[in-house]
């Protein structure tokens, strides 16, 4: 946890200073809007279980400022189901169990662009506030984690890339890593949000 928010300090450190360097300028801000399709997955270290991810869609909007030629700080308001399916094998018997969750996300990140091709690649730390979680499973002795073991607050570490079709649509591709559990009492901090996100964007 300390590693995390140190991380997460240094990031917000690094780019808040840049930006505070120079006067603000509102023709350097942007806003746009984006939706995709998020392919998540948790991290579990039970090796008994059988790993599947799941399809959730994400949408949400953004604001961009220019610091110079290549750097720019982004920040994003965006919903996203995030989740997974597990399978385990018992007595000739497939007993399964998905976790569907939706959050608020809230990254931060710093992009740079390249000069010569529309392509930009972006870094930074996430939060994502729970919305609302449900669990299903088809094992009539399987346990169901309660509403108070799910974590509020999640972070994580968001890394991708941003190709410009034009002056307005954009492609990206996005990977996020979590930092935290989402489950509150995860002593290993093994339970983790692993999500890739193709998404289509509009710059107004």
């Amino acid at each position: 946890m300390k590693k995390s928010l140190l991380i997460v300090s240094l990031t917000i450190f690094l780019f808040t200073s840049k930006a505070n360097a120079q006067t603000f300028n509102s023709s350097n801000l942007t806003f746009g809007v984006k939706a995709g399709l998020n392919v998540a997955r948790l991290s579990i270290l039970d090796i008994s279980e059988k790993i599947k991810s799941v399809m959730k869609p994400m949408v949400g909007v953004y604001g961009n400022y220019l610091l110079d030629d290549n750097w720019s700080l982004r920040a994003e308001l965006l919903y996203a189901g995030a989740g997974t399916k597990s399978e385990a094998n018992e007595n000739n018997y497939t007993y399964s169990r998905t976790i569907s969750l939706s959050y608020l996300y809230v990254p931060i990140l710093g992009k740079y662009q390249i000069s010569t091709i529309p392509l930009s690649f972006s870094a930074g730390p996430q939060f994502g506030f729970l919305l609302a979680h449900n669990e299903k499973t088809n094992d009539p002795y399987g346990n169901l984690s309660s509403p108070e073991e799910y974590r509020s607050l999640e972070m994580s570490l968001v890394i991708g890339a941003e190709y410009g079709v034009n002056d307005q649509i954009n492609i990206g591709l996005r990977y996020q890593s979590g930092l935290t559990s989402i489950f509150n009492d995860d002593p290993l901090g093994a339970v983790k949000n692993r999500i890739l996100t193709l998404s289509l964007g509009y710059t107004f």
